[in-house]
């Protein structure tokens, strides 16, 4: 029972975790889609933002690499080899009804709590690729405005000299 209650709050903690790392690559995502939305962007607030960015990836590579990466690990192993070996009790054993019944229920109960956790663990993913996307066409308007910028001074300086 001690064993259930550890993995239950590791669960609980991990889908907090989880949940405020998505809000702040929303929060992240509401700033860039506001600076898009702009005609000028100014080099220190792009800046800003990519120290932001930054700082929540190191905080990602923090939790991971102190913690959950083994937690993970050994959780996945575990359940997967539980699942994999009540299948092959059901398979290729004559076992009564009842255990039957009782296996399948842990192996239903097994993969919905797998599926939870990569589930939860796969949103970070998602969000990082939206704020991925959103500052990559961030970057591209930059870009834009900046070779406009180069075009208008050659098409002024050439209309310099021919006058």
């Amino acid at each position: 029972m001690f064993i259930c209650n550890i993995l239950v709050w590791q669960f609980v903690y991990f889908s907090i975790i989880c949940y405020y790392l998505n809000l702040k690559f929303k929060n992240m995502n509401k700033k860039i889609k506001i600076l898009s939305q702009k005609s000028r962007i100014n080099n220190d607030t792009f800046h800003l933002v990519l120290v932001r960015l930054r700082s929540l990836y190191l905080e990602i590579n923090n939790y991971n690499n102190n913690y959950w990466s083994k937690f993970i690990f050994s959780l996945l192993t575990t359940y997967t080899s539980f699942i994999c070996l009540a299948l092959y009790q059901i398979i290729y054993s004559i076992i009564p009804f009842v255990t039957l019944v009782m296996y399948l229920y842990g192996i239903s109960f097994l993969i919905v709590k797998l599926v939870f956790f990569v589930s939860t663990a796969s949103s970070i993913v998602y969000s990082s690729n939206l704020t991925y996307q959103l500052l990559n066409h961030l970057i591209i308007k930059k870009h834009k405005e900046r070779i406009f910028s180069t075009i208008y001074l050659i098409k002024v300086s050439f209309e310099s000299i021919f006058t």
